[in-house]
């Protein structure tokens, strides 16, 4: 009897360790649990003909657009054209969270709101010292006051600029002379008289005071004397030690830090000039905004201090980092200031205007849009379990938000969410499970 209850049990035993090692399987398979909702054409091959087409049944898709057997066709996609990825099964896209939603029509032109503070434009804009240590003998201008190009604004007295006149003075008297003696030489030579070696020498005399005499000229523009004042200095040898700054080109003397009898140098600056024509609008810009921020944009700012105006520039910088410690975006406008209202230090809003005509245009989140071999694709349900990788064209990006341009229709659903399970059945034959023919 003992030998005939094991025996019995020895044959309990086998079935249900047949049943345990099939309900792992199903279970380690998704698409054995869901064989009751689709009748996948193993016992045929993945590949069967439908109508004389090649088709794919192990993803019941026709061969040329499987995409999880050919994703490498997705670089060959023009915009619009798309391949076709199955899920497992219907219920594989709800409970792996993929989610879908329509693309929203937004208006092609938008603004971003930020602020602004005036400034003087930088390349209108200077700090006015002498070239040369001196003292100062009269400042020949005030704050406020609106100069002209060339127009004298400090005069200084400096010993470098005396000696500077007075070796230009002597040079071109030298080359005076020896510009002469070569000439004698010359008339010499020709009348057979002078002897060829000593003409040599006096041109070659004559050419080296000619290049002290230039050298001694190029001295004193550096110093800061114009040509007129070069030019008067040539004409009445004057060796004094006058020199006088004037300004560089027009504008108005915003600061002055120079008195008489005060101590100049060419690192203290005297007089500050601004060109107050044009203006710099300096713009903090949000880091959401990045992404839509190009030169050439309108600008228009509004400040508490001029009610009844609107300022309007054109974008004209964007600068390559954010802020360390606002994690603000700088920008700069230019912006027009022919009455001279517009003062430095101003601050408030500013709207700058995205390009666009004002169309409303289709957009769909960043996060929607896939990228494969530097093409952009989005996911768009057919099916439950069908969805067509479709090749699209961007366009502006707005925040969280871009355009498409084509490729994608207004009644079309895009994966929006679980995008990475669609994803990942795709890539699947990159990373060898493919189709079960293959």
């Amino acid at each position: 009897m003992k030998r005939i209850d094991n025996h019995r049990r020895q044959l309990v035993t086998v079935p249900l360790i047949a049943v345990v090692v099939i309900t792992l399987a199903t279970v380690g398979d998704p698409r054995a649990v869901d064989s009751q909702d689709h009748d996948h054409d193993h016992d045929q091959g993945a590949r069967a003909s439908a109508g004389g087409a090649p088709f794919c049944g192990e993803h019941r898709v026709a061969e040329a657009v499987c995409g999880i057997c050919h994703p490498e066709s997705a670089a060959d996609l023009s915009i619009g054209e798309a391949l076709q990825v199955r899920l497992a099964s219907p219920r594989s896209a709800a409970l792996a969270g993929v989610r879908v939603a329509g693309p929203e029509l937004r208006a092609s032109a938008g603004v971003i709101q930020a602020h602004a503070e005036l400034a003087y434009d930088g390349n209108r804009l200077a700090w006015i010292s002498p070239r040369v240590d001196g003292v100062v003998r009269r400042v020949l201008v005030d704050v406020g006051d609106r100069v002209s190009a060339g127009q004298p604004l400090v005069e200084i007295a400096s010993v470098a600029v005396a000696d500077a006149k007075q070796t230009f003075v002597a040079a071109r008297l030298e080359a005076d002379l020896r510009r002469q003696d070569a000439d004698r030489e010359r008339r010499l030579r020709e009348q057979g008289i002078s002897a060829e070696r000593e003409l040599q020498a006096a041109e070659a005399a004559a050419a080296r005071s000619a290049a002290a005499a230039a050298a001694a000229e190029q001295q004193l523009a550096n110093l800061g004397l114009d040509a007129a004042a070069i030019a008067s200095v040539a004409a009445t040898g004057d060796a004094s030690s006058r020199l006088v700054v004037v300004a560089p080109f027009a504008g108005e003397v915003i600061a002055r830090d120079a008195a008489a009898g005060e101590v100049a140098g060419h690192d203290r600056p005297l007089v500050r000039l601004a060109d107050l024509s044009q203006m710099w609008l300096e713009i903090s810009v949000p880091a959401s905004a990045v992404a839509d921020l190009t030169t050439g944009l309108a600008v228009t700012a509004r400040f508490d201090a001029l009610p009844d105006r609107e300022v309007a520039g054109v974008l004209t910088w964007i600068s390559s980092g954010l802020d360390e410690r606002t994690r603000l975006l700088s920008a700069r406008a230019t912006v027009g200031n022919p009455d001279g209202r517009l003062k430095a230090g101003l601050f408030g809003p500013v709207e700058i205007r995205l390009a666009g005509d004002g169309a409303s245009q289709l957009t769909v989140p960043t996060s929607a849009v896939q990228q494969l071999d530097r093409r952009e694709f989005v996911f768009v349900r057919q099916d439950a379990d069908l969805f067509a990788l479709r090749r699209v064209e961007l366009g502006a990006r707005r925040g969280d938000r871009v355009a498409v341009v084509a490729g994608l229709g207004a009644a079309d659903s895009v994966v929006v969410a679980g995008i990475q399970v669609v994803a990942t059945e795709l890539l699947k034959s990159r990373l060898g499970a493919g189709c079960a023919g293959d």
